[in-house]
Order: C-alpha cells, then sequence, then structure tokens
C-alpha cells in the first residue's frame, strides 16, 4: 500500500455507495411485498392457480435474497467508508506534522529528514526520536489499510457465495484499537480491549510492544507466549554478548567488581537457558507449555510456564512454590511438579482439561535470613494477584470461565493467602496451602473466594515444623488451625525422612495421598 494512495483516501464516495445499495434494497423489497400480495391474492383453485402460487412465491424469495445481499453490501461500504475516512485523515495529520518537524514521507512510506542539521548531540537525538515515531505510525497506518482492504475483500466474497459479511474487531476507531491501554488500566479493561482486536491485530501488537504484551494481565496466553518467548530469546541473545564483552574487560583489567558482574551475568544467562529448556520439553512430552510471564528487568530473571493452555483448560491450576526457588537452581524440578498435579486432576477431573501453571514471577526468599522478611510475600502478592485477575479476565472475554485454584506450598502458602485478599470477588474458586508458616491473614473469611473452599495440608507437625512458623502478626495465623479452612490429607507417603522438616517437601510425592487431595480439588472435586 502506497502512502501516497492513503493520503487521497475519504470515506464520502463509499458512504455514497452505501446509500445507493441501501436504496436498491429497499426497492427490492418494496417489489417482493407487492409480488407476494399478488400471489396470495389469486382466486380459484387447480394445478394452474397451485402453479402459479408456487413460481410468483419462488421469486418473491429470490428477491427477498437479493434485497438481503444489496442490506450486506451497504453496510460493508458503509463500514469501509468509516476505515478509510480515518485512516486518510491520519495519514494526512501525520503527513503535515512529520513536516512540521522537517520530515518528508515519500510516495512508498520511507522516511527522511529534510531540515537543517542538528547543532549538537539532544539535538540529534530528537530528530532521530521523531523520525521513529513517525515511521512507526506510517507502519500502523499501512498496516490498518491492508487490513481494511482484506476486510472489504473477504466480505464481498461472503456475500457473493450466499453468506453473511463478518465484522471485523471490536468497532470503535481501528488506528485506536492499535493503542496499548493506559497504564493503571485494569486487567477487565485490559482483557476487553484485547478481544476487540483480530488475531492479525494481535499479531501485530505482539510485533510492536512484545514487552508490553508478555506480561500484561488480561491478555490472552497464547499471545503472551509469543511475545514472551520473542523477549526471551532477544535478552538470552545480549546477556551471552555482555558475558563476551565481560570476559574480555576482566582479562585486560580484573577487579573484584569484574568478577561479581561475571557471575551475575553468568547467573542470569543460566536462568534463560533454563526456561528455554522448559519449553523445549514439549518437543519430548507433547504437552503444550506456555511463557505467560517473563521479567528480565532486574537482578534476577522471573518467569511462569504452564503445562497445558491454560486460555481453554476447564481447570487452570497455579502452582506458587516457597523458599529457594529460583530459575537457576530449580525451575525443571517445579515444572515435574506441575506436571503430577496436572495428571492427577486428569483421573478427577470425568474428561475436563487441566493446565497447571508454574509461577516463579515473584522473588522468593533464598535463605534463612531473608525467609523472616515478610515483604518478599507482599511484593510477591502484588504480582500474582494480578496474575490472577487477568487469567480470569481473559477468560471471561475469551473461551469462557475456568475453574481457577492458586496452589501454594510453604512461603509461597503465605503468598497465595496474601493474593487471596486482594483479587476481586469470583476470580479464584479453590485455594490450597500447603506445609504453611502463615495463611496470610487472620481470619479465612479475608479471603475472596467462595465460602468453604480454603484448604489446607499439613504432615504430622513433628515431620513438618515450617507450618506455622511465622509471627501470627505478618504471617497471619497458621492455616492449620485456624477455623473455616476444610482439611486435605497430609500423608506424604513413605518418601522423606522423619525430623523437624523432614516431610515438608513431600506433598507433591507421586501416589500419595496429599498429591490425590491436591488433585481433586484442582479438579474442583473434594478430597477424599
Amino acid at each position: 500500500m502506497n502512502w501516497s494512495d492513503l493520503l487521497q483516501w475519504e470515506g464520502n464516495p463509499l458512504s455514497q455507495q452505501a446509500q445507493v445499495y441501501e436504496q436498491q434494497a429497499q426497492a427490492v423489497t418494496n417489489a417482493s411485498e407487492d409480488l407476494s400480495d399478488r400471489a396470495n391474492g389469486l382466486s380459484g383453485s387447480g394445478q394452474t392457480v397451485t402453479a402459479a402460487q408456487q413460481a410468483l412465491r419462488k421469486n418473491v424469495e429470490e428477491m427477498r435474497k437479493q434485497a438481503e445481499s444489496l442490506h450486506s453490501l451497504a453496510t460493508i461500504s458503509g463500514d469501509a467508508a468509516k476505515g478509510a475516512d480515518e485512516i486518510g485523515k491520519a495519514a494526512r495529520k501525520l503527513d503535515q506534522d512529520a513536516a512540521d518537524k522537517s520530515i518528508k514521507i515519500g510516495a512508498d512510506g520511507s522516511v527522511d529528514y529534510v531540515g537543517k542539521k542538528a547543532g549538537s548531540l539532544i539535538g540529534g537525538t530528537q530528530i532521530m526520536t521523531n523520525m521513529a515515531a513517525v515511521a512507526d505510525t506510517v507502519s500502523l497506518i499501512k498496516f490498518e489499510a491492508d487490513e481494511l482492504v482484506k476486510d472489504i475483500q473477504k466480505n464481498i466474497a461472503a456475500v457473493e457465495s450466499g453468506g453473511k459479511p463478518q465484522t471485523s474487531g471490536g468497532g470503535g476507531s481501528r488506528l485506536d484499537r492499535m493503542k496499548l491501554p493506559p497504564k493503571g488500566a485494569s486487567p477487565d479493561e485490559v482483557a476487553k480491549w484485547w478481544s476487540s482486536l483480530t488475531d492479525a491485530e494481535k499479531k501485530e501488537m505482539v510485533r510492536r510492544h512484545s514487552r508490553e504484551i508478555g506480561n500484561l494481565n488480561g491478555v490472552e496466553a497464547t499471545w503472551r507466549d509469543k511475545a514472551n518467548r520473542n523477549n526471551l530469546a532477544e535478552d538470552l541473545k545480549a546477556e551471552r554478548q555482555k558475558l563476551k564483552e565481560q570476559e574480555d574487560n576482566a582479562l585486560r583489567y580484573p577487579t573484584p567488581q569484574n568478577i561479581l558482574d561475571l557471575r551475575q551475568t553468568r547467573k542470569r544467562i543460566t536462568q534463560m537457558e533454563n526456561v528455554e529448556k522448559v519449553l523445549d520439553k514439549s518437543s519430548k512430552d507433547g504437552i503444550q507449555r506456555q511463557l505467560v510471564c517473563f521479567d528480565s528487568s532486574d537482578r534476577d530473571v522471573l518467569a511462569a510456564v504452564t503445562q497445558g493452555n491454560i486460555d481453554t483448560a476447564d481447570h487452570v491450576a497455579v502452582n506458587v512454590p516457597g523458599m529457594r526457588s529460583n530459575l537457576a537452581d530449580n525451575l525443571d524440578y517445579y515444572d515435574s511438579v506441575s506436571g503430577l498435579m496436572r495428571e492427577n486432576a486428569e483421573k478427577h477431573s470425568n474428561g475436563q482439561s487441566v493446565a497447571v501453571v508454574t509461577y516463579m514471577d515473584y522473588r522468593a526468599p533464598q535463605g534463612v535470613e531473608e525467609v523472616v522478611d515478610i515483604n518478599y510475600a507482599k511484593t510477591g502478592s502484588d504480582r500474582l494477584a494480578g496474575f490472577l485477575t487477568g487469567l480470569d479476565a481473559s477468560r471471561e472475554h475469551g473461551a469462557g470461565d475456568a475453574h481457577i485454584t492458586p496452589v501454594g506450598h510453604s512461603f509461597g502458602s503465605t503468598t497465595v493467602g496474601m493474593a487471596l485478599t486482594k483479587i476481586p470477588p469470583g476470580v479464584a474458586d479453590d485455594s490450597v496451602q500447603i506445609g504453611s508458616p502463615g495463611s496470610g491473614v487472620q481470619d479465612v473469611s479475608e479471603f475472596n473466594i467462595p465460602k468453604g473452599h480454603a484448604y489446607v495440608g499439613a504432615a504430622r507437625y513433628w515431620d513438618d515444623m515450617v507450618q506455622g512458623f511465622g509471627d501470627d502478626g505478618r504471617f497471619g495465623k497458621n492455616p492449620d488451625t485456624m477455623p473455616g479452612y476444610k482439611h486435605i490429607s497430609g500423608d506424604v507417603g513413605q518418601d522423606g525422612y522423619y525430623g523437624p522438616i523432614g516431610r515438608h517437601s513431600g506433598y507433591f510425592n507421586e501416589g500419595s495421598p496429599a498429591l490425590d487431595d491436591i488433585s481433586r480439588v484442582i479438579a474442583g472435586k473434594e478430597p477424599k
């Protein structure tokens, strides 16, 4: 699509054609009604009269179909007029705005600076910024122009084949739909916006804004996954290049800081490579995985990986691990735990689909000195609450409601408990807290989940003394002794050793009653 052509686009000719189609449709409708009256008014009986009535009614039906096609063409032309007018106005405005900044947009959409040479570095940077913004908007306008033409062609073909035209997206301005939601938009607002886009527009948004889309709560997991895989590949490439430069620098100027920088960069590379490895497991075990969270903005990389498609699964569990969980050391282990939960939940789901999220998108405490800091749970619960709310919103505006169950183990259970106070009612259906140092609340009624749907699992206290370890004021009361909870099995099976924390990590042991009860809750069933 040439830029010079888009500058000429106007909606008026198409609006006039829509009126012509509408007038023709009305004329055919009037004629069909007159013919129908004539058919019904035929008097007499016999084969001749019956044959005449049938012939007239057949003509009436054909005329009605013709009128319907003309109505459809009027609708197509009206929508095309609106789109063409918007695109033409946007192109002309951009052309003028660019000229005001001494930027010329060529007939093919290319961008050139035609003003005076910048007198400073800051001025040169501003020119480059302006050119990039103009080029990006040109690309967006051309994209929407192409999509409009495709929609028109598709809908005309549908009418010609006897079908009906399809609406494109959720209405409103095409170009406005392609803008990111404002900061602070709720997950429901994001999900409503996202559902208004066509697949082609979603693909374009991922291309343009992969960083934002990858972690935008309310966007479907399928598209977050596409964005985050792009982000992972880019960041891993950049981190490897950074490591090479650091190694070269360390050879020339070895300092203690060089060593620390090298160690941190290697750790980040390991974290990203482990995410890649877990995603690659799908090629071996056939289980779909989605990278629904990926955040490399801080020192340590955070991520969340699914087993199964959380956009369509009937039951979705969110597995939130606790202390010492991190991408560098145990993502593969927790992915396996999620697999055990998924497989066992499927045994109880009566054929319904199950997906499990390995949620490591919060920084868990990495040692005893950190685990006493409740701020890890507070910060993590903010992120988790946003994710849960976005998951529910994307399902409400997508494939339909899912049965959602966050499952928190150890410090992760406290994080889950705090998150349950921050989500709107109706987001989560059940919750499971196991081996918990604290519920995150003083009373189970603080959870925004249905009454009677909070579950707790605990091994014998002498074998898991983590339960209730945190002080009530900061960590919340011990869920194992709080009223209002339903209890699931704390029998972790024979694996593990007897001692103060010997059974603390055994709740997901394959074949254990504890795992079976957790899986029943995930599948929406009562535990044994």
